[in-house]
């Protein structure tokens, strides 16, 4: 792990060393991004946020947290986007505008999005977190996979314009809540007949 003090998180600025993982589509950018323009440039607005970190972690923390007016839940069961309609079928815009809801993948895509939108190089990861030691390697299972996104930052220049290279955050809102109704329970343990005839 690799930790930035105040120090330097407080005097971090957009990584300008190149564009690479700062563009957005054209199509998406002409049909689906004002709605996740919009609202980024809300969240960024209304947090006060002043340094590069504190951006990141505004628009982080509206997706995880959400705001006065949205409230953004998880749940494993990906969102369809409404592929009939132009608008719609980016997920990004569907999550915001219409759904607020989805799973940490998808909230990792959004993510990504609103940080490029906000004018960041920003890339989502997959991987492994976690696992259990054995004394020689991690054991990962399917358990252990997740998502998140990566963000290239810098710092100013009274701190050198030091690249701090990709620094990885997670945002992914609470599960959903789950209400068992009216509960009722099978067996625990059934015998099989295995005989044929």
């Amino acid at each position: 792990d690799v930790f930035f003090g105040p120090e330097i998180r407080e005097n971090t600025t957009i990584f300008d060393g190149s564009n690479y993982a700062k563009d957005l589509p054209q199509g998406y950018v002409d049909r689906q991004s004002l709605v996740p323009n919009s609202i980024t440039q809300a969240v960024l607005s209304q947090s006060g946020a002043f340094s590069a970190w504190e951006k990141v972690e505004a628009i982080q923390n509206f997706i995880i947290n959400g705001n006065n007016t949205t409230n953004f839940l998880r749940n494993n069961d990906p969102v369809i986007p409404n592929f009939t309609s132009d608008i719609n079928s980016d997920i990004t815009n569907y999550i915001l505008n219409s759904s607020l809801e989805g799973s940490c993948d998808q909230f990792a895509t959004v993510f990504a999005v609103m940080l490029r939108h906000a004018g960041f190089a920003s890339r989502k990861v997959t991987g492994f977190s976690g696992g259990d030691w054995n004394g020689k390697s991690y054991e990962v299972y399917g358990s252990d996979f997740t998502t998140w996104v990566e963000v290239q930052m810098q710092t100013n220049q009274n701190q050198g314009n030091v690249t701090l290279g990709w620094v990885p955050f997670e945002a992914c809102p609470p599960q959903a809540l789950l209400e068992v109704v009216d509960e009722e329970w099978g067996p625990s343990t059934f015998d099989r007949d295995l005989t044929s005839g």
